[in-house]
């Protein structure tokens, strides 16, 4: 375990031993969740995040599609969802 300091920035230096045993390399991106005084950092894989997000989307299409949910359905639940918000 070692201890990290805030730049006045707002930075934060991972330590050379983790980032070595970790194998990140600049130009890696996170994510980073935020809870009470803690922070967690995971690392993501911007193509593999794409890919997921792209099986999510063509998966939810097949299954609107066999229930029959169109675009034009999913719009006119927006309006009328905005209409009762907006009416209370």
């Amino acid at each position: 375990m070692e201890f990290v300091k805030m730049s006045s920035k707002g930075q934060l230096v991972v330590p050379q031993k983790l980032r070595e045993a970790l194998g990140f390399q600049p130009e890696d991106r996170f994510i980073a969740y935020g809870e009470d005084d803690y922070v967690v950092f995971k690392k993501v894989e911007l193509d593999a995040l794409k890919k997921e997000f792209e099986d999510v989307v063509r998966t939810t299409s097949k299954i609107l599609k066999k229930r029959g949910v169109t675009p034009k359905v999913i719009e006119k639940e927006i309006q009328a969802h905005r209409r009762k918000k907006k009416a209370t």
